[in-house]
Order: C-alpha cells, then sequence, then structure tokens
C-alpha cells in the first residue's frame, strides 16, 4: 500500500535535508547498480486519456475494472479507455477534490477515495451517489484531517482512515467517526498525527506507518498503541518515516521506509530483518509501494530508484530503472490476472509485459541479440548463446561474465549453438568451431575439432546440437553439418554414423537438425532434407520417416527442427512445414499447422510445462497447444516478446518451471503459469443509451435489468472485456436472445453494438469474451431488456382492432343483412299485400255474390213466393205473416221458403251482415248460434274479448273466415263434440285460437304438403294469416284434439295499410 507524504511537515524537511546530504556523499564505486532481466512496460497517460500523470493510487474493483488516482482526478479504465472523475462540473460524478491519493472498496460496492485537501468520498458504485466527509474543527466526531493518506477495512468491516490529523474508525450507523490524536503525554496512545499508511494483517491486527515516529499496532481492545522497533537508535532517523506497509497471509509484515530500506516483520514473534542497503542514498532505501507478483517474487517500488525485486533468500533487491517511464513509484498493484501495474510521478501509468527481456540494450545486456542456445543452471544463473560468444549472467546480483573467441579462457568459435549440462556439472558447448565443455567453477575450457583422418574423430567443427544419451551414461550424441557422432565423455572418442547411399538402413542425411535419446533409450534423429530417423534397439540401422505428398498422415515436411518427449512419452516432431505427433500405434503422424491456430508452421523450439502444454517458438511468436483438446494460445510482439521471429533450437526449461527462448531481438524469460493463467475474462457494460436517456457508466456493472418504451427509440451499448494483459487480442460475442438467432462475433476493434427499433416483449442482451489466451467466459454480463410496445402493436390494441375488423365486417354484413331483410320483408309484405289484395277479392266476390242472391235471387223467390199465396185476380187471399213468408200450406210455398231460407243463410256465410257494423266478436258469437241450430249435438265455447271497432276490416274478416273453416272442419273430420274459441286483444296484438276434442291428425311439416295432397283448408286460412300479418300455428296429435292458433302481432300495420 503507497502514502505520499503531501505537504511535509518540518521535521519531514529536515531528514529529507539529511538523505540528500548522504547522496552527495557517496563514494564513486558504490554507484555501480545490479541488473535484473528488464520488465517491459506499456504507458499509459494523458495521451491514452489519464487525467493526469502522476498516479498515487491503484484499486481494481469487485467487478474487474481498474481505478487510478492522480492528482488530477480519478479514473476508472475498461482495458482500452479511462473514464474520469473529479470536481469539474462536467464530470459525470463529482468529488470534493481531484488529487486522489487512497482507493479502497468496501463489501457493499462502495469506493472510498481519500483526497488530498478534499477529506473522504464515499461513490456507491450501484448508484453513483456520492457523499463527502470533511474535517471540522468544532466538531470531534469529524474527520480529523482532509489529506487522506490510507483507508483499510477489516475482516469484520471496520473501515478505518489514516490522516494528516490522526486516526479515524467509520461508525456506520451514526456516520461518524471515533478520533484518535497525538497524545505525547499518555502512554500507549498514538505518536503522530500524520500517519502516512496503514494495513490489516492476517490475524486483523491494525498497523499504522506514521512520519518520524515508526511503526505501531493498534490493540482495538484495549486501544493502545504499541511501538515496534525496526532499528535501535536514540533519535528518530528515515526508519522511522514509514512510507507504506504490506500484509501477507501467515502474518508477514513489509515496511518501506524514507531511507532504510525495507524491512519484514513477524507480526507474531516481533522479529524485524531488513532487505537492501541502509544507505540513504541507494535507490532502494526510500520504498513508496509493495507488493508480491503473480510468479511469487516480492516487487518494489522507490523514490528516485524505479522498481526492483527483493531476493528474500539473500536480502538483497535487484533495481531495473530504465524500465519505466519514470523512476518515482507511489502505487503497486497485481490484478487478478496477474498483470503488474505501477503507477510513477510524473510518468503516469505502467502495465508490466508478461515476459522478462535481456538483450543488448537491457543491464545486464547480452553480448548479441542474436541468441542460439539458452541455458539456466541450478543456482539462477542464466547461460546464453548467440551470434556473440557465451554470456553468464547471475540474476541474484545481475553479474555477468562474456565468454568469446578472445577472452580467457577463449570459445573456439563466437557462434555458440548449443548447451548442454554434463552429469558432472561442466556445460558441454556446441559451436560453429567445434566441440568444447566448460567447468563453471575453473573456467578452464578445453574442446575437440576435426582433425586428420576424417573418418576418426570429430567430422565437422559445424555443431548444431547434442544430447544425452539416457541408456549409456557418459555418451553425448553430437548432431554437426557432416554427420552424427556417438562421444564417449570419458575418453574423448567419437564414433561416426553417417548416410550411405546403398544402405537403406543408414542415416537418411548427414546434416543434423535435431536429436533426442527418449526415456526408453531410442534415439531420434532429424536431418535437414532427410526427414526423421529412428535408431533401430539393437543398433543395426535406422527406420525413416519422411513425407510423403498427398498422405496427411506422414511427416509434415522432410526438414526436421526439433524432437521433443512430452512427460507422457509422446513424440513430438517440428518441422519447417508444421508440428507432428507421432502415433506409434500406426507408425503415422498427426499434423498441426496455422489450420489448427498456429501462429506459423515453421517451429524452432519447443518445450512443455507442468500442466502438459507445449510452448513452440516460430516466426509470427509463441503458441501454446494444449494437447488434449488442441486448443492453441498465441503470444506476439505486443505481449512483451523480444520479436515474432524466434531462433532454432533456442529454448530451455528450467528446474523451477521457468522458460528461456532466444530470438532474433534477445532473450524472453517467464514463468508460464504468470503469463497464461487460465481464467475467464470477466465483461461489463461501459456505455448503454437509448435516444432518450444515457445511464451512468457507474452504475452498468449492478444494472440487471431495463425497460424501453416506444419513444426510447434504438438501444446502443458498449462493451469491454477486463482482462487487461492484451486488450487487443480480446474477443467477443453478442446475443440478443429473442432477436438473435446466433451470437455475432465482434473484435477488439468492435465493442459496441446497437438494435434499431424492438418489438414489444421481452430479451436478453448476453455479451460473453474470450480473453487474448482463448479462454472464453460465454456467460458474461446479462442485461434483461423488457420491450413495451407501442399502443397499436399492443395486445389490446391488437384486440381491439381485431374487434373493429370484426365489427366493421359485421356492420357490413348486419347491413347487408338489413338490406336484404329489408328486402325479404318488402318481399314479404309485398307478398302480403298480394295475399291480401286476392283476399279482399274474394271478400268483395263473395260480397257481391250476398248482394247479388240477397237482392236478386232471394227477392225472386219472395216473389215467386208471393204469387203463389194470390187468388185468380192476382189478389192475396191471405196476407203474408211477414217479409219473405210463403203463403201457409202450400208445398210450393213451402219449397220456396226452404230455398230462401239456405240462400240466406249462404249469404250469411259468404259475409256475415254483423262484421262489419258489430266487430269480430258479436260476428263470431253469430256464427256460433247459428252453428249450434244446424248441429246441436256440437257443444260451441266461447271466451271472447270484445273488440267493437278497434280490428281492421281485413283482420276481422281473415279471423272469422279462421274460425269459420276451422269449425267446419271439425264439423266434417274432427268428429269433436266440444269446441272452443278464445279471442285475446292486448294493445296492438290480436291471439285467436279454436281447439276441439277431436280425434286429431298429424301436421304437416309444410303447408305445401296439404296443397299436394288438394286439402285446401288449412293451407288458405294461412295465406289468409300471412295476408294479415300474422302467423299460424296448427298443434294436434292422433286422438289428442287439435288446437289451431292465430297470433297477429301488430294489427294497426294492416290499419294503416288498409
Amino acid at each position: 500500500m503507497t502514502a505520499f507524504p503531501g505537504i511535509p511537515s518540518p521535521r519531514w524537511i529536515a531528514l529529507s535535508c539529511v538523505v540528500v546530504a548522504c547522496a552527495l556523499l557517496r563514494v564513486p564505486g558504490a554507484e555501480a547498480r545490479q541488473g535484473v532481466p528488464a520488465p517491459q512496460f506499456d504507458r499509459f497517460s494523458v495521451e491514452e486519456g489519464l487525467s493526469q500523470s502522476s498516479v498515487f493510487a491503484l484499486r481494481q474493483d469487485s467487478h474487474g475494472f481498474l481505478w487510478v488516482g492522480t492528482t488530477g482526478g480519478l479514473n476508472r479504465f475498461d482495458g482500452t479507455r479511462f473514464l474520469t472523475l473529479g470536481r469539474a462540473p462536467l464530470d459525470t460524478v463529482r468529488l470534493s477534490h481531484d488529487w486522489i491519493m487512497a482507493l479502497h472498496e468496501d463489501a457493499g460496492r462502495r469506493l472510498w477515495i481519500g483526497t488530498h485537501g478534499g477529506g473522504l468520498n464515499v461513490l456507491d458504485l450501484q448508484t453513483a451517489e456520492v457523499r463527502v466527509y470533511r474535517a471540522d474543527d468544532g466538531d470531534p466526531t469529524s474527520l480529523p484531517h482532509d489529506i487522506v493518506t490510507d483507508i483499510v477495512s477489516t475482516p469484520e468491516g471496520t473501515i478505518w482512515v489514516s490522516t494528516y490529523g490522526g486516526l479515524a474508525r467509520f461508525d456506520p450507523d451514526s456516520a461518524r467517526f471515533d478520533v484518535w490524536r497525538e497524545e505525547s503525554e499518555r502512554a500507549g496512545s498514538l505518536p503522530e498525527n500524520n500517519v502516512l499508511d496503514l494495513e490489516v494483517d492476517s490475524a486483523g491486527n491494525l498497523w499504522l506507518g506514521t512520519d518520524l515516529a515508526g511503526l505501531y499496532r493498534f490493540d482495538a481492545e484495549s486501544e493502545i498503541f504499541e511501538r515496534v522497533e525496526l532499528v535501535r537508535s536514540g533519535s528518530a532517523g528515515p526508519a522511522d518515516v514509514i512510507l507504506t506497509l504490506y500484509a501477507e497471509p501467515g502474518g508477514t509484515l513489509w515496511a518501506g521506509t524514507a531511507g532504510r530500506g525495507l524491512f519484514r516483520v513477524d507480526s507474531e514473534s516481533g522479529d524485524v530483518r531488513r532487505f537492501g542497503s541502509a544507505d540513504p542514498g541507494s535507490p532502494e532505501s526510500r520504498i513508496l509501494s509493495i507488493t508480491r507478483d503473480a510468479a511469487g517474487a516480492l516487487r518494489i517500488g522507490t523514490d528516485g530508484g524505479g522498481i526492483g525485486v527483493v531476493d528474500e533468500e539473500t536480502g538483497r533487491i535487484r533495481m531495473s530503472p530504465e524500465s519505466l517511464t519514470h523512476d518515482v513509484v507511489e502505487a503497486l498493484l497485481v490484478d487478478r490476472t496477474g498483470q503488474l501495474w505501477v503507477g510513477t510521478t510524473g510518468g503516469g501509468l505502467n502495465r508490466e509485459r508478461r515476459f522478462d527481456h535481456l538483450g543488448t540494450r537491457t543491464t545486464p545486456a547480452t553480448a548479441s541479440d542474436h541468441i542460439l542456445a539458452l541455458y539456466e543452471d541450478r543456482s539462477g544463473r542464466l547461460w546464453i548463446g548467440s551470434e556473440g560468444g557465451l554470456d553468464r549472467i547471475d540474476l541474484s546480483t545481475g553479474e555477468r561474465m562474456h565468454y568469446h573467441t578472445g577472452s580467457r579462457p577463449a570459445l573456439a568459435s563466437d557462434r555458440v549453438m548449443d548447451i548442454d549440462p554434463l552429469l558432472d556439472g561442466r556445460l558441454l558447448l556446441s559451436t560453429g568451431g567445434g566441440l568444447q565443455v566448460l567447468d563453471p567453477g575453473s573456467g578452464i575450457v578445453e574442446g575437440w575439432t576435426a582433425t586428420a583422418p576424417v573418418d576418426e574423430g570429430l567430422r565437422d567443427n559445424r555443431i548444431i546440437t547434442s544430447a544425452p544419451s539416457v541408456s549409456t551414461p557418459g555418451r553425448m550424441w553430437v548432431g554437426t553439418w557432416n554427420g552424427l557422432h556417438a562421444m564417449d565423455l570419458s575418453t574423448g572418442s567419437f564414433e561416426q554414423i553417417r548416410h550411405d547411399p546403398m544402405d537403406p538402413a543408414s542415416l537418411s542425411n548427414n546434416r543434423i537438425f535435431a536429436l533426442l535419446e527418449a526415456s526408453d533409450g531410442t534415439l531420434w534423429v532429424g536431418t535437414m532434407a532427410g526427414g526423421l530417423n529412428r535408431r533401430r534397439p539393437d543398433g543395426s540401422g535406422f527406420d525413416r520417416f519422411a513425407h510423403a505428398q498427398g498422405d496427411s498422415s506422414s511427416l509434415s515436411n522432410d526438414i526436421v527442427t526439433l524432437i521433443h518427449e512430452g512427460a507422457d512419452g509422446t513424440i513430438w516432431v517440428g518441422t519447417a512445414d508444421g508440428l507432428n505427433r507421432f502415433l506409434p500405434g500406426r507408425q503415422a503422424f498427426r499434423r498441426y499447422t496455422t489450420a489448427n491456430g498456429l501462429p506459423d508452421n515453421t517451429i524452432y523450439g519447443m518445450t512443455e510445462d507442468d500442466a502438459g502444454r507445449l510452448w513452440l517458438s516460430t516466426n509470427q511468436g509463441l503458441a501454446v497447444l494444449r494437447p488434449d483438446d488442441s486448443a492453441v494460445f498465441t503470444f506476439d510482439v505486443s505481449d512483451g516478446l523480444q520479436s515474432n521471429e524466434f531462433n532454432h533450437g533456442a529454448v530451455h526449461r528450467s528446474d523451477n518451471g521457468t522458460m528461456l527462448f532466444g530470438g532474433i531481438a534477445g532473450v524472453n524469460r517467464f514463468h508460464p503459469d504468470v503469463v497464461l493463467p487460465l481464467t475467464e475474462p470477466p465483461v461489463e457494460l461501459t456505455a448503454l443509451a437509448t435516444a432518450r436517456r444515457t445511464w451512468n457508466p457507474l452504475v452498468l456493472p449492478a444494472l440487471d435489468r431495463i425497460e424501453m418504451r416506444p419513444e426510447d427509440g434504438a438501444l446502443s451499448f458498449e462493451f469491454a472485456a477486463l482482462d487487461f494483459r492484451n486488450p487487443a487480442g480480446n474477443t467477443y460475442e453478442v446475443m440478443l436472445e429473442g432477436e438473435d438467432n446466433a451470437p455475432q462475433l465482434r473484435t477488439a476493434d468492435q465493442r459496441f453494438g446497437s438494435y434499431a427499433r424492438l418489438d414489444g416483449g421481452d430479451y436478453r442482451l448476453r455479451i460473453g469474451a474470450a480473453s487474448s489466451t482463448g479462454v472464453w467466459n460465454h456467460e458474461g454480463v446479462t442485461i434483461d431488456l423488457s420491450v413495451v410496445p407501442p399502443f397499436w402493436a399492443t395486445t389490446w390494441f391488437r384486440l381491439l382492432a381485431a374487434l373493429a375488423i370484426l365489427m366493421a365486417f359485421s356492420a357490413v354484413g348486419l347491413m347487408l343483412h338489413r338490406r336484404r331483410m329489408r328486402e325479404i320483408e318488402a318481399e314479404r309484405r309485398e307478398e302480403q299485400e298480394i295475399h291480401r289484395r286476392l283476399m279482399d277479392s274474394r271478400e268483395a266476390e263473395r260480397l257481391h255474390l250476398a248482394q247479388e242472391l240477397h237482392d236478386g235471387a232471394v227477392q225472386d223467390l219472395y216473389g215467386i213466393r208471393f204469387r203463389l199465396g194470390a187468388g185468380p185476380d192476382g189478389a192475396e187471399s191471405t196476407p203474408p205473416a211477414s217479409a219473405g213468408d210463403g203463403a201457409p200450406g202450400s208445398p210450393a210455398s213451402e219449397m220456396v221458403q226452404e230455398v230462401i231460407t239456405k240462400l240466406r243463410q249462404i249469404c250469411g256465410e259468404l259475409r256475415p251482415p254483423v262484421l262489419t257494423p258489430f266487430g269480430l266478436e258479436r260476428t263470431l258469437r253469430s256464427h256460433a248460434d247459428t252453428v249450434r241450430e244446424r248441429y246441436p249435438d256440437l257443444e260451441i265455447r266461447l271466451d271472447l274479448d270484445a273488440d267493437g271497432q278497434t280490428l281492421p276490416e281485413p283482420v276481422r274478416i281473415a279471423l272469422f273466415r279462421v274460425v269459420q273453416e276451422s269449425i267446419n272442419n271439425v264439423v266434417k273430420h274432427a268428429e269433436a263434440t266440444c269446441v272452443t274459441v278464445r279471442l285475446r286483444l292486448e294493445g296492438s296484438s290480436v291471439d285467436l285460437s279454436v281447439e276441439d276434442d277431436g280425434k286429431g291428425f298429424t301436421p304437416p311439416r309444410s303447408w305445401l304438403e296439404l296443397g299436394r295432397k288438394d286439402h285446401f283448408g288449412l293451407l288458405g286460412l294461412s295465406e289468409r294469416v300471412r295476408a294479415i300479418g300474422g302467423r299460424l300455428d296448427v298443434r294436434s296429435a292422433p286422438g289428442r284434439g287439435t288446437n289451431i292458433h292465430v297470433h297477429v302481432p301488430d294489427v294497426q300495420i294492416m290499419s294503416k295499410e288498409t
């Protein structure tokens, strides 16, 4: 953790003068700096969007964003873009001050921000709301000072804040502070108000680093501050200015001082050990920041010396100041992928590349950038063969020794092609001038070169490679440009093994490029143009494997560059055209090329890590092949490689798993678990907007659902994978479930998306990502999206629209129906009119006939009857009893009288004389009396409402005819004894029924059936009733009588029509 002194106190100024004086008085010899493989860094400053180039605080939040505190505001970094927060009016979130000193995230996703003069800011990362706490001299529970140097929390969640005015503990219930200030007169009190740094150890103890008062541990129960002595001295000195603290699991606490170097404190035993130089002027004496990197090395940031690596065994600190953009390192952070971030004063933010680099321009330097051979011994010393000789570099001291043709001892050639350790600790060197053995202890070099006769000894000085024999200790296999040699190390003798054109079991080619004696004792030999050779177990010759055109199971190319045996015994063969896996069961090969993801087909070097992954060097960078699923990961110069181009055979894996690869621009040294952690990259939205609304970027990580309305328009968004190792190599997949059929793949330059107006419904936006190493996080980030459809697209509107359309169709149908009904009604009325007029015509005929009979025939009969009763002279013998009576006693007169009576009955039936003047009810009674007279055995019952003159004449006539015809039918057919006639008048409607107790009959399905059988009585009644707008119903069954019912709903219509 890092603290910056801020505005210095007078004591701090005095101490700084002492440190500067000590630096000026150093002896010249002390200026020699130790070297270390120089890390490489990417720089982020104002040009890349950082608000200011002095970085004092770094923090990675729970979602993976990197927060960078500068003297010009707070920045959130997503790998490619900085979002700035400060006190400017246009900032997304306004803070109380731009100079950020400390950052801390609590369990509630609140970011605590300590400023240099603006107090304490608490940013809620879920709502983007900021609360500010300032010092108030009149309030003892306020923040003690507006310069906040550090913020930490205990495992229980207690927040502690260090300031230039004392120590404060935040009380969440009251939102106030418990404050401890300097009380020099009280034992166990806070000895110094200027608290520069805080740390909580693994046991939950709070540690304080103060300005000139030293290191303290706070006992929360007794509230006593206990001093821990780093250096015993009588007065305050540089060791009492604690600039930074760093706690590790197990109780170890590291303290960086302002001139006395680094101290390790065992929090349980109290043991203290110093690391690095105690010289106040040395670059590692003023330590501003401490962290442990992903490889397990303890790293320090210094005030003017850059960064260094602590050797915890020797106590030395190895510095590499020239690798940074600025040598004042205020903050160090290792993110979740193992990436080291460095905050500098004036040099911006630096990100360490994953590969250490050694070359001619590093400290220490190699003799040449063209690296050909590599080896790291058990002492941690690097042996580097190149075009410029052999370099030995001690990583613990930075010491370098260079062997070449002009050195003592001298190399046979400055071209060192291979380095192999021997069992006695010596090194076997394959050079362009022969074979040499170097004793690292004594420095003595002895060698072998080609001599005459050529058939004995070493045949060629151009040594390409060598390999130890597993089956025969003390034997080395040596590959030259002119054959294979078996060397006896004890005697220095050589056995030559060469190609014989006449022997197909001989070596296929004399130019040896690769050698391996496998764990089972089998010797494998790779040649320049003769493919791969496997020595037979009995030593009688070789089995050859060559490339066969068109055979994909053959060796991919006859130039064999390397042979490697995997931990599982698999034989891997690198060629100039891909990697080959030997399949012993089939005596064939499986190929891996650029088609499988390799960056290039020329394989220069190969080694294997503890996870079984194969690391390959090529002309286009490094590749990592995972054999179990054939997954390939790649690295290039953007990851920190010396170059994309590597050299043949320049590869080595040390005992601790560290790997070395050499190329045309130096050496890369790294641990595979550091550069290739197989972690899924977190993915987050970084921007979200519609046409009507833009979300604050800070709240997007907590956003899981949004609602859109029609007026919102298109949805646009941006996103980022928070894997900072190589953001340009990250890839993405975007899918809007419910809209897209499959994910859309995006590159690092396409970290955005948009969807135009969406149909109403529920969707899910899902964004996945893969890191530059190919590890996918398919789940990624998801946002549920509810789109409220426009009113015209809602279900209710569609239902209403469908209903409206249905109603429209119904209305049209109803209109057509009504029109048809009107037509039918018109037709019905026309038919009724026709029927009525026919009935009226018939009634008129009947009336005319009755009148003619009455006025004509009846009157004539009366005259005849009168003459029959007169005397011879023409006078009446006896006056008639009444008009129309015949002469009594005369047969002729009686006969005439009978005819007159019948004619009068016929006239009454044709037209009842009482119907018109007296109405229907009187007519029916009169008719009933007539029937009774004629049929005395038939009982006629009448239940009639009086109608007077209310019924229109057509209705009266039609209803009378119904009763008349019905009674005639009863008399003729029913064999009834009783007939009941009912007449009901209710308003404008009329109901008439004639019911008998006769034998009944089966009513036809239609009146037409009666007409077809020449039964026209009921058919005629039906026509009469229809003519007046009524309905005739006949209910009857055999043996159950008959009921004839007529209903006229509105007699007034007939009245109007009449």
